[in-house]
């Protein structure tokens, strides 16, 4: 068994991608479903087979079709000192779809677009963009497309395998004349070296400096790599059958990742493998029955699922303690009758589950992905218990985390985690 684990800010992927849905209902927004409120949920707009999908593109105009002006990039920070430029081209051999910028430095200027955007320490990603150069220009100079990605928490410049302090770590520097593809893998660096949950990262795109040719760069996109899909706070009755899907060509094709279990009030699957392509979609086959009524959803969750080094305390030596509660008002006329109002359609987990880590390490890593990350509790946790199970709770850590260790040799510490889920959709909604 592993207990796994999503914590912090940007945890879901449904928040920082672009969202669609089948349809909605005029009240419950497609937004709702990734707000960290699963007890505002989205609803469908009729009762018939839906799919919720997202790209999990991070660059807002990375295909760089929208422009203020002629020369100025929507979204990215044009610098240009003359005679450079930077320029809007929707010419054909100029542009892989819809519109290119079109960057010269000048023989004696520089000219580059950059774009900041933000990534959760550690994370896995995948970065793709395309470029070219002139052949030569008017004064028979070639330019060299050039293409940074640097962490600004830290100075650090991403080579398309590693990460350098060398402010010459280019992720692309090429002559190509031909359109092409630029896609690289990587990981931010870990929560341990970083120090801040999330960091801002720049991508720049600029040619060479002091060369009169022509650079052109289009369609650049950044997504995060994801394992895992939870549904919080749902109504899917048995009839439905629920399915992940992962494409990278927003669904003109499609590949079939897994096939859900459905559960009550929350279900989860983990990839047999990381997924590295940029569109996921759930998958509801049927319409619920009627006395059901149309589906709605608390909270999907996508993203990337890991394992804690130290699983909690075996229940036999040290027990875990689950309590439940149901949202509801209670009232009570004169003579002691009661009347129960219930506010959701399921009860609350309560947790308390026992830690004990066997070095500093274990300790760390805990602190770090459990407390550091949420914040003590201003963001949300997504905790399976014991992934042989099928419990997941989207919930927030307790405010205090008390801890007892032993200083010196042998290394022990021992403390415990509270966990309360947030609450589920209002029955009748």
């Amino acid at each position: 068994m592993s207990t796994r684990y999503m914590s912090g800010d940007l945890l879901n992927i449904l928040s920082r991608g672009t969202v669609s849905v089948t349809d909605s209902d005029a009240n419950y927004a497609a937004a709702n479903l990734y707000d960290s409120k699963p007890s505002k949920p989205w609803m469908a707009g009729s009762n018939a087979a839906k799919t919720i999908s997202v790209d999990g593109n991070v660059l807002s105009n990375g295909n760089l079709d929208t422009w203020a002006g002629s020369t100025d990039p929507t979204n990215w920070v044009a610098t240009v000192v003359s005679p450079g430029t930077v320029t809007q081209t929707t010419a054909t051999t100029e542009v892989v779809s819809g519109s290119a910028a079109k960057i010269n430095s000048g023989s004696s200027g520089s000219a580059k677009i950059a774009k900041d955007f933000t990534m959760r320490a550690g994370e896995r990603f995948v970065i793709n963009g395309q470029y070219r150069v002139d052949a030569a220009s008017t004064a028979g100079i070639i330019a060299t497309a050039r293409a940074l990605l640097q962490n600004l928490t830290n100075g650090k410049y991403f080579s398309g395998s590693a990460w350098s302090t060398a402010s010459t770590t280019y992720l692309v520097s090429s002559t190509s004349t031909a359109y092409t593809n630029q896609a690289s893998s990587g990981q931010v660096e870990s929560l341990a070296s970083m120090l801040y949950p999330t960091c801002t990262l720049r991508l720049t795109l600029q040619p060479s400096t002091s060369a009169a040719g022509n650079a052109f760069f289009d369609d650049w996109f950044v997504w995060p790599v994801w394992n895992y899909v939870s549904v919080h706070g749902h109504n899917t009755d048995p009839v439905s059958v629920v399915t992940i899907l992962s494409s990278t060509d927003n669904f003109v094709t499609a590949t079939t990742e897994k096939t859900m279990t459905v559960k009550q009030p929350a279900f989860y699957s983990i990839l047999t493998t990381e997924n590295s392509r940029r569109h996921a979609r759930v998958s509801w086959s049927n319409a619920n029955t009627t006395a059901v009524g149309a589906l709605y959803v608390g909270e999907l969750v996508v993203g990337y699922s890991e394992s804690l080094t130290r699983v909690q305390d075996h229940a036999a030596r040290n027990p875990w303690q689950y309590g439940y509660v149901r949202d509801q008002v209670r009232s009570q006329t004169p003579p002691g009758e009661e009347y129960v109002f219930q506010q959701s359609n399921n009860a609350r987990q309560i947790l308390r589950l026992p830690f004990t880590h066997t070095d500093s390490t274990e300790w760390l890593e805990f602190f770090r992905e459990i407390r550091l990350r949420t914040q003590d509790g201003e963001f949300p946790l997504v905790l399976i218990p014991d992934d042989t199970e099928d419990t997941v709770i989207f919930g927030r850590v307790g405010q205090t985390q008390e801890v007892q260790r032993t200083f010196g040799a042998p290394y022990g510490s021992e403390t415990d985690l509270f966990l309360t889920e947030l609450g589920f959709p209002i029955v009748g909604l």
